[in-house]
């Protein structure tokens, strides 16, 4: 069978599943509360594969596979920050449902407002929402025309891949607004947590025959690729074993200085 024909339907899979998920999924009543929210009915398992669907994905068509590739394995810190700020969100989740329910906040600025008394707070976290925001979303919209264009072997150009990738998000978040997104992301969330772990598992057995053949090639091609902090090829010279800890720990702390 042609690549392209397993690489094309791989897109045209993923995509109808995520238009049959949103779709079906309409807003059950025509308010604000039900498109800036969710309707706050989500549950904890659809708030987690939300950030897992956002955050995995995301941060692979953004450059994390290239660091896994030049740090090594001083690039896991990246699933070590992640569970840490999940758990972080953990213990701050339900008094913050708590406080959007009580006072009817259904944006980060008006909890800023809220909480510090203060209608310009509001203004500048909105503002700073769209301009953090703006430049993650480029690049994501990038790297996805790249990609389409990879797994069409150029059949589709990199402009127009991208093009539809924007159509179709824009509409579906016009479709249903958060609970669009959350659906995605759980659908998403899913998708790689199983597919990641499916294609990991087969690349090293079809590719490399097995997982300790896979680590004896790696350090064939650079023994510190297995080693805390890592190669000094990457940090132009390789910093002390504590910046690795203060890697997981600055990590699970930025994540959540975002203001979105």
């Amino acid at each position: 069978m042609s690549p392209i024909i397993i690489t094309s339907a791989m897109l045209i899979i993923y995509f109808a599943g995520l238009a049959y998920a949103v779709y079906s999924n309409p807003l059950p009543s025509q308010n604000f509360e039900e498109y800036a929210v969710g309707g706050r009915s989500f549950g904890w398992q659809f708030i987690t594969m939300t950030i897992i669907g956002t955050w995995y994905p995301g941060s692979l068509l953004i450059g994390w596979a290239q660091m896994g590739h030049d740090m090594g394995v001083t690039a896991l810190y990246l699933g070590f920050y992640t569970l840490g700020g999940l758990f972080i969100f953990l213990l701050m989740s339900g008094k913050l449902w708590k406080l959007g329910k009580k006072y009817n906040l259904k944006t980060m600025g008006q909890f800023f407002q809220l909480r510090y008394k203060s209608k310009p707070l509001r203004i500048f976290t909105g503002a700073a929402v769209l301009l953090i925001e703006f430049p993650w979303v480029i690049t994501e919209l990038l790297a996805a025309g790249y990609a389409i264009q990879a797994m069409t072997y150029g059949k589709i150009p990199f402009n127009l891949g991208m093009t539809l990738v924007c159509i179709f998000f824009t509409l579906y978040i016009l479709f249903s607004g958060t609970r669009a997104v959350i659906i995605a992301d759980y659908y998403q969330g899913w998708m790689f947590v199983v597919g990641g772990i499916v294609l990991f598992v087969t690349a090293t057995q079809v590719l490399f025959g097995g997982l300790s053949d896979m680590l004896m090639q790696v350090r064939d091609l650079g023994a510190e690729l297995l080693t805390i902090p890592g190669p000094d090829t990457y940090w132009g010279e390789a910093p002390g074993g504590l910046f690795w800890a203060s890697l997981i720990g600055m990590g699970i702390l930025g994540g959540y200085m975002w203001p979105s």
